[in-house]
């Protein structure tokens, strides 16, 4: 969202506290690039939540559009939620912010083959992109259309309905409410009161929980239980990103911010991640051969190596990313789990041979 709207704080609310990012009470902006801040997931110790800290768009001082649309871009890649922050109301003003969706085209292709006069729908994007959250924050208007009440849902969709008309301004701006429709497919919306007094505003990193405003507290309880309950995790090709995938993406992406294709960066993902699968369960398997203290009988060599392979198998399945080549990556590991048993199989013979002739001689 823009800049000075008090995205910060928010994202502190999810961790039940106040502080944490840096908040700022001037005008200036106090986030730059992207933070990320990492804390358990309530009620599943099997998950990270990764919370996201975005610098301001719009913001006076960097004067670029182009950054701002590199800013944003990251965020929707790296995010399975996406909290967008805007201030009293959804206005001309907060829908004109996101006029960086409609550069999300030229930042990023779904295709590595597509032609250059090939258009990507919104469809094949919006089945990476994130949930689409919109915070309005500091609002004090009653949600009411015609005399009847409505939600904040009715009230985003409301905002994002199409405009009648032919004229210039109207096309632009039903341009861009058919983007954000057409790119986050699932969408809700939170309204919020002012979180406490204007004159404590400035304090409040300072400030704790219950200092808060109670519709405040109320409106960031439900907010939270929304998040947790819908915490998607993001997925490559059906399987959860775990924290060395997020940073082989996060590398990628950024090394290749304004022209990231899809599909070169998650055939590079699941290459890596595939190769690191096939490393650990090499090493493991490793592990359990040298275990055995040579000369041993086939039978127990082929004991320990069967149960050994079965396990490194296992590793493998669990951590490898599923694709078309899966079957390759799998040939390659039975490949090595093959040499190294060869090779064992070979050390045992050579000393099985070398304790008879020890024997013998002992005899003779």
């Amino acid at each position: 969202g823009m800049y000075r709207t008090g995205k910060s704080f928010l994202l502190n609310c999810l961790m039940k506290k106040t502080n944490g990012f840096p908040l700022g009470s001037t005008v200036e902006a106090k986030t730059k690039g992207i933070w990320m801040w990492t804390g358990d997931f309530p009620n599943d110790p099997n998950k990270a939540m990764v919370l996201l800290d975005t610098e301001g768009l719009h913001d006076p001082e960097k004067g670029s559009r182009t950054h701002d649309a590199e800013i944003f871009t990251l965020a929707v890649l790296f995010s399975s939620i996406m909290i967008y922050n805007c201030k009293g109301s959804i206005d001309a003003n907060s829908l004109d912010v996101l006029q960086v969706a409609t550069e999300l085209t030229s930042n990023i292709s779904m295709k590595a083959d597509k032609d250059d006069n090939e258009e990507e729908l919104g469809d094949e994007f919006a089945n990476f992109f994130p949930l689409l959250v919109w915070a309005v924050r500091d609002q004090h208007l009653e949600l009411s259309v015609d005399g009847k009440d409505i939600t904040a849902n009715e009230y985003l969709e409301n905002c994002l309905a199409l405009k009648r008309g032919r004229s210039k301004a109207a096309i632009s701006f039903n341009a861009l409410k058919e983007t954000i429709r057409a790119f986050f497919k699932k969408r809700h919306c939170f309204i919020f009161p002012l979180p406490t007094a204007m004159d404590n505003l400035k304090n409040l990193d300072n400030l704790g929980i219950d200092e808060l405003d109670p519709k405040f507290v109320l409106a960031g309880n439900e907010f939270t239980e929304f998040i947790f309950k819908n915490g998607l995790c993001k997925m490559v090709n059906g399987k959860e990103v775990t924290g060395s995938m997020f940073t082989t993406l996060a590398e990628k992406y950024v090394e290749a911010t304004g022209d990231i294709n899809m599909e070169t960066t998650y055939d590079y993902l699941i290459e890596t991640e595939n190769k690191r699968a096939i490393e650990e369960a090499v090493l493991h398997f490793q592990t359990q051969m040298k275990s055995i203290v040579f000369p041993v009988t086939l039978d127990t060599l082929n004991n320990v190596n069967t149960k050994a392979q079965s396990e490194a198998s296992d590793i493998f399945l669990k951590t490898a990313v599923n694709n078309d080549k899966n079957m390759q990556y799998f040939r390659e590991l039975n490949q090595q789990l093959e040499q190294i048993y060869q090779a064992h199989f070979e050390r045992n013979q050579v000393t099985s041979q070398e304790k008879c002739e020890k024997i013998l001689a002992d005899l003779y």
